[in-house]
């Protein structure tokens, strides 16, 4: 069976239901909503700058002249505002997300896994332990804290933090398995020496005794060896018998053999 008459003509290029016909219309219709978006905004715009004017015309000579001064304690247009996180907002990992909000595939979209370089910039899914951005590891030279010491103090601001100051090894791991984070321990014992609680095991307490005897010189143990024999043979007489009976045995066996 052939196909029908609306499937061949939708590919001729006249028919208006053709691919190429329906793009042009639906890029003409977004083009004239973003154009009617910009001149709503505009229209908003001048309207607060009006209203601007006419309080300004309405307050006193004194706040007048206040006013009149008050755009050299005001950011440009152009500077970042920071702006507060809204409750349901995702935490961004990188700055392009929250600029451009870049479009993936649906395929993509719920596997963080996948690496895509979007506008030139390389993603990598990591995170900086000093400076506690994504996209770069401590070593790396774009870090901002590169070559300073790591401090993970939360309360205050990384990037204006003291290079001397040292942190808890332990409350550094904390806050890793907090975001998820998992630190060698190779790494971990290059940087920090933690005393961990399997390793005690493993490492025998040493007594008093031998702590004492540590301290002790060269001379003072050869006296200490010499009042141990003397105890030991006072204690065992039977010990020095024998040691002599075995001497003489050991001494008949030597002139059977060899005399």
């Amino acid at each position: 069976m052939g196909k029908g008459f609306n499937n061949y003509m939708c590919k001729k290029f006249f028919h208006p239901a053709s691919r190429d016909n329906l793009k042009r219309v639906w890029m003409a219709e977004q083009k004239a909503e973003a154009y009617k978006r910009k001149q709503e905004e505009l229209k908003t715009q001048y309207e607060k700058e009006q209203d601007l004017y006419t309080n300004k015309a309405m307050l006193s000579k004194e706040s007048k002249d206040k006013l009149s001064v008050n755009f050299l304690y005001e950011p440009p247009p152009g500077a970042k505002k920071e702006r507060e996180r809204e409750e349901n907002e995702p935490e961004y990992k990188f700055e392009w997300q929250r600029k451009y909000n870049a479009p993936r595939e649906s395929y993509c979209k719920g596997d963080s896994e996948i690496g895509d370089q979007p506008f030139g910039i390389q993603v990598r899914n990591v995170r900086c332990i000093k400076c506690h951005k994504w996209g770069h590891i401590n070593t790396d030279k774009e870090c901002p804290m590169f070559k300073e010491g790591i401090n993970i103090n939360s309360g205050l601001d990384p990037l204006n933090k003291p290079a001397n100051d040292q942190s808890d090894p332990l409350t550094l791991v904390k806050q890793m398995r907090e975001d998820g984070l998992h630190l060698k321990t190779s790494a971990l014992a290059l940087q920090h020496h933690v005393d961990m609680p399997g390793t005690r095991k493993m490492i025998p307490e040493l007594s008093r005794e031998e702590e004492l005897l540590k301290k002790l010189t060269l001379k003072q143990k050869q006296q200490l060896l010499a009042k141990l024999k003397k105890l030991d043979k006072k204690l065992n007489p039977r010990k020095k018998k024998n040691e002599l009976f075995e001497r003489k045995k050991f001494k008949k066996e030597i002139k059977r053999k060899y005399c």
